[in-house]
């Protein structure tokens, strides 16, 4: 066997590795959490930054878009401002769109090779990270673009709201709740919309239906994943600093997408043994966790 460099082992995967027996699988999913950051960081690093490559483009064209639209509006007459803001929103966000899409690619790549991790599956990076973009490149272009789309319009109505203010102060907080609420489902359903796609040869229909099915069906444990999965980051990220901001969304390109997905994959996967593994796909019923385990809770429930 011949030896390999750190790069090498980054990106082909351990010559040594191997799946884990049955003996080896963690016995809940919170311990296969656990195993993959202490025992596999390094492979999750290589995907999250094999992920990264593919929303540069968007991170580079999100600065030089905004540079560009707040000198613009520092220069406009504020008269003109609430005329140039459609144009200008289009322009940062609406172009945004197609690069949406090009990120969405690199997520089918890292959520197929995460879902291999989460299973006790080996992998070899770059063959499990095309193979995965192979196969469900179509759904995850269509959910960047339609992604892409929700940011453009709820941004675009968010400044809107800030250059026309109602005199009544409810109204203003309505609709600044109302939108901020859009925002975040539309950004809950992720959680489900991008492992299901990984996971089955499912219809767009039924991958959005599910999707939404699921957001509304445990709303609240949803929020506290989407909160615990993406907040470290966000603060970051939602802060007024633009060089804070900056570092943010480069520490989440590289450490936070990965993270996230390994929590969404293990939390949408739970959900989808309840409610479609036990029926329809029964050998991926708690898939990657000791059976052993699930024999012992069964025996005491009886």
């Amino acid at each position: 066997m011949r030896k390999q460099s750190f790069i090498e082992k980054l990106i082909e995967g351990s010559l040594n590795q191997k799946e884990l027996t049955i003996s080896d699988l963690p016995h809940n999913r919170r311990q296969v959490y656990k195993h993959l950051i202490l025992n596999r960081f390094g492979t999750l690093f290589s995907v999250g930054f094999f992920n990264a490559l593919f929303w540069l483009p968007l991170f580079g064209w999100y600065y030089f878009s905004g540079f560009y639209v707040m000198e613009k509006l520092k220069s406009s007459d504020p008269s003109q401002v609430a005329e140039l803001l459609g144009n200008l929103m289009f322009l940062e966000y609406g172009t945004m769109v197609p690069l949406f899409c090009i990120g969405a690619l690199g997520l089918a790549g890292m959520f197929y090779v995460i879902r291999r991790m989460c299973w006790g599956e080996s992998v070899s990076l770059v063959h499990d990270f095309k193979k995965g973009i192979k196969q469900s490149w179509k759904q995850f272009l269509l959910i960047g673009f339609l992604f892409g789309v929700a940011v453009f319009i709820l941004e675009y109505l968010l400044h809107q709201y800030s250059l026309k203010l109602y005199e009544s102060a409810l109204v203003n907080v309505m609709l600044y709740a109302g939108t901020i609420i859009i925002y975040l489902l539309t950004m809950m359903q992720l959680i489900f919309a991008f492992p299901m796609s990984s996971l089955y040869w499912i219809g767009n229909f039924s991958l959005f239906k599910g999707s939404i099915s699921f957001t509304f069906r445990y709303f609240p444990k949803n929020l506290l994943i989407f909160l615990i999965s993406l907040f470290p980051f966000l603060v970051f990220i939602m802060l007024p600093s633009v060089l804070f901001r900056f570092i943010g969304i480069l520490v989440f390109l590289l450490f936070g997408a990965m993270h996230t997905a390994v929590i969404w994959t293990l939390y949408s996967h739970s959900v989808f043994d309840k409610h479609i593994n036990r029926q329809d796909y029964p050998d991926y019923v708690n898939k990657g966790i000791n059976p052993l385990e699930e024999q012992a809770e069964s025996n005491n429930d009886k």
